[in-house]
């Protein structure tokens, strides 16, 4: 159950999955699935905010996390076709593998592979709407000291806008982002990030990133770059199973 301040309507969903795990680890979803920001994607990929945009996702999902590899790969049924009232379907997909390597003793190098595609049909209703698919992927480098608290990271990414017919301006899109982040103790955290874009755009990342408002396109800029510095402070009140996080 969600309930927003200025909002009329309470969201109420089910929450219903069936969960394998096989006996090398890898675990098998039907239903609601492990999402949101423990699909563990960058934030131009995938915005942190559909942790409350978009709560339940539900579709199947394939699963590993150990000290040698993370692997996420799942297909959203996000919106079902409906013809009455012109309803395209949408369909997202994702894999994030990321292989890990101990260098040292406390020092582990990964890397991640990324990628998200939002399919968009509409090709079928009454008043056929564009048929809508939009691609971005990112590779990248991440090394990180468990004792130290530093962790550094880079990414190379691209987007890709593969529609009949393509309502932004741009087809493709890259981008670099460099983070720096150090922890504080075991509660805080400070970061350090990077971006520089060149028609560049994400569906479902943080339109902060984008060189695209997709949703006014004569709103863009070829050429985009951004300096951030974050503080996290993160901890649980409750065992593990409840944290209090806040973000600045």
């Amino acid at each position: 159950m969600q309930e927003n301040y200025g909002d009329a309507k309470t969201i109420i969903k089910p929450v219903f999955s069936l969960s394998l795990t096989s006996y090398k680890e890898w675990n098998y979803v039907f239903g609601a699935l492990v999402s949101g920001t423990r699909h563990g994607m960058i934030e131009p990929l995938y915005n942190y905010e559909q942790v409350l945009t978009q709560p339940l996702e539900y579709g199947i999902q394939v699963r590993r996390d150990n000290s040698k590899l993370f692997y996420d790969g799942w297909l959203e049924w996000r919106q079902r076709f409906h013809d009455g009232n012109g309803t395209r379907e949408m369909l997202v997909a994702g894999q994030h593998i990321q292989p890990r390597f101990a260098m040292f003793k406390n020092t582990t190098l990964t890397f991640p592979h990324q990628f998200v595609v939002l399919l968009q049909g509409g090709q079928a209703v009454s008043n056929p709407l564009p048929i809508s698919t939009r691609i971005a992927a990112t590779a990248g480098l991440r090394l990180g000291g468990k004792d130290t608290g530093w962790v550094m990271e880079g990414y190379a990414l691209q987007s890709i806008d593969n529609s009949p017919n393509p309502q932004q301006p741009w087809k493709n899109g890259q981008a670099f982002m460099a983070n720096i982040q150090k922890r504080f103790g075991r509660y805080h955290r400070i970061a350090a990030t990077w971006w520089f874009s060149r028609e560049f755009t994400s569906t479902l990342g943080n339109p902060v990133f984008n060189n695209v408002n997709l949703g006014y396109p004569y709103a863009n800029a070829h050429t985009r770059r951004i300096a951030m510095v974050r503080y996290v402070y993160s901890r649980p009140i409750v065992g593990n199973n409840l944290w209090i996080d806040a973000r600045i």
